[in-house]
C-alpha cells in the first residue's frame, strides 16, 4: 500500500472553508477509488469541522474547539513535532502540503503543494502588512517538488508573478458536489418568502459585494421585486449597515448562516446566483449555484470564464450598470434563465472529485 499524507495547516486555522474543503473531498474520493493508495490527513490538534465527515484511518488528530488565548504558535510547534512523529512511523511516499509555511520539515519524500489563487500578491492592498502569506507562498512552491493549481488562470498568474518553471506545474480543476437535499429540512428559505437574488461567501475586499449592493440598488424594478440573500460569512458590519441604509435597503438586504444542506435550499429556491468577485482562483459557488439547479451570473475576469464556460451571464465587476443589467437579462426572462438552467446541469456535471482525486494520483505517481 503507498500511502500519501496531507498535513495540518490549513485544519490548523480553518474551521470551515473551501481550502479544507478541497482537501477532504480529495482524500475521501482517493479512499473510494480502486487503487494501492491510502491517504490520510494527520493534523493533531485541529479547528476543522470538515474533518469529522472523515474515518479515523483518513483522519488522524482530535477536534479542538477553540484554541486557549495567544497559544497559536504553542500549537503550531506541538503540531509540527507530532506531524513529524506520525510521518517517519507512517511512512509516506509524498507529502501534500496543505498551505504555505516559511519552513516545512525535511522529510526525505517528495512534497505536492496546491496554490489556490494568486490574491495575495494582485490584491496588496486589500492585505495588512504583517501578513507573510505571499513570502510563505513563494518559499513553499520554490521548495515543493510538484506544484498543482486550479485552474489554467491561476498557474498563469504563479508563472508571471514567481516566474516558477512551468514544467513544475499541473492544473486539476475542483469538483463540485450537487448538495441537493430534500427541502422540507429547514426553514430558514421559509422564512424568507421574498423571490431573492443570492451571494454566497465572505464579503471583503476583492470579493466585491458593496458593487452588487450599489448595482441591484440602481434598478428600481429589482429593488421592487427581489430581496438580496447573503449566504455565510460574518454578520453585516457597521458600514455595510450604513450603506444598506443610505441606498434605502434597510428591508431589502439580508443575511443567514447554515451547513452545506442549507445552503442547497438557498441555492435551489433563488432567482439567480450573482458572483461579483473581482479575482478568483477557481471559483466553486457557481459550480454548486449550477449544481443546485440556479441560473448564474459572473464576473467576465479571472478563472471564471474558464470554469462557467457558457453557462453564465458576464458582466464587468467594475461597472455597475452592467452588472444590473446581466441581473435583469436573467431575472426577467424566463428563456435565458432555462437556458442556463441547462447549460449548468451539463457544465457542473463536467467537474467531479472522481476526476479531480484521478488527475491528483497521476501527479503523486510522478514520484512513486
Amino acid at each position: 500500500m503507498i500511502h500519501i499524507a496531507f498535513d495540518y495547516q490549513i485544519f490548523s486555522s480553518q474551521k470551515f472553508g473551501g481550502i479544507s474543503r478541497y482537501y477532504v473531498n480529495l482524500v475521501d474520493q482517493i479512499s473510494r477509488m480502486d487503487k494501492p493508495v491510502n491517504a490520510r490527513i494527520i493534523a493533531p490538534l485541529h479547528q476543522n469541522r470538515y474533518l469529522k465527515s472523515l474515518s479515523k484511518e483518513l483522519s488522524y488528530g482530535k477536534f479542538v474547539n477553540r484554541y486557549p488565548p495567544k497559544s497559536t504558535k504553542l500549537v503550531s510547534k506541538l503540531n509540527k513535532s507530532i506531524f513529524e512523529y506520525n510521518v517517519k512511523k507512517w511512512n509516506p511516499k509524498v507529502i501534500h502540503e496543505t498551505y504555505y509555511s516559511d519552513v516545512h520539515s525535511n522529510f526525505s519524500c517528495p512534497t505536492v503543494v496546491t496554490v489556490h489563487d494568486m490574491i495575495h500578491e494582485i490584491f496588496t492592498d486589500k492585505f495588512p502588512n504583517n501578513d507573510y502569506t505571499s513570502i510563505y507562498k513563494k518559499n513553499s512552491v520554490e521548495r515543493a517538488d510538484h506544484i498543482i493549481c486550479i485552474s489554467e488562470s491561476t498557474k498563469s498568474d504563479l508563472i508571471n508573478v514567481f516566474n516558477i518553471d512551468e514544467k513544475k506545474i499541473s492544473v486539476t480543476h475542483h469538483g463540485v458536489s450537487s448538495l441537493v437535499t430534500t427541502l422540507d429540512r429547514y426553514s430558514l428559505v421559509k422564512k424568507h418568502h421574498n423571490p431573492y437574488i443570492l451571494y454566497v461567501g465572505n464579503r471583503w475586499g476583492h470579493k466585491n459585494f458593496n458593487r452588487l449592493i450599489k448595482a441591484f440598488a440602481s434598478s428600481k424594478n429589482l429593488v421592487k421585486d427581489f430581496d438580496v440573500v447573503s449566504f455565510g460569512g460574518n454578520k453585516f458590519n457597521d458600514n455595510e449597515l450604513a450603506l444598506f441604509n443610505k441606498l434605502g435597503l434597510k428591508d431589502k438586504v439580508f443575511h443567514y448562516v447554515g451547513d452545506d444542506m442549507c445552503l442547497s435550499e438557498f441555492y435551489n429556491q433563488a432567482n439567480i446566483f450573482v458572483y461579483p468577485s473581482l479575482y478568483e482562483g477557481f471559483g466553486l459557488p457557481p459550480l454548486e449555484a449550477m449544481a443546485n439547479n440556479c441560473a448564474v451570473a459572473s464576473s467576465n475576469t479571472s478563472s471564471m470564464p474558464e470554469v462557467i464556460g457558457n453557462a453564465g451571464e458576464f458582466f464587468d465587476p467594475y461597472d455597475l450598470d452592467d452588472i444590473k443589467q446581466a441581473i435583469e437579462n436573467v431575472v426577467y426572462s424566463n428563456k435565458r434563465t432555462n437556458e442556463l438552467l441547462s447549460f449548468g446541469i451539463k457544465r457542473a456535471s463536467e467537474f467531479t472529485w472522481e476526476k479531480c482525486a484521478e488527475e491528483t494520483l497521476n501527479v503523486y505517481k510522478k514520484y512513486l
